[in-house]
């Protein structure tokens, strides 16, 4: 029986709305479809909520808005072939 498993990175690039700016940031907790939290810099943490309508994940620090289409997924078929 074959099963697929997903892992996704642990790093994911958030793009700031208002400077046009991409920075890399570390997830912190991660819900597919759900939440996404990460640090910026080890200094900022930041909430992003799942969009569905958009398909991404946008979270507010302060007065500026930051987007993210999410982690890079990893899928891996793991048992035995038939």
């Amino acid at each position: 029986m074959l099963r697929d498993r997903s892992s996704f990175s642990d790093t994911v690039n958030i793009t700031c709305l208002e400077n046009n700016k991409t920075v890399l940031a570390e997830i912190l907790d991660f819900k597919r479809a759900y939440m996404l939290t990460v640090s910026v810099d080890r200094k900022v943490k930041l909430n992003l909520r799942y969009n569905t309508e958009k398909k991404l994940y946008i979270g507010n620090v302060g007065n500026l808005e930051f987007i993210t289409e999410g982690p890079k997924e990893t899928v891996v078929a793991q048992g035995r072939k038939r």
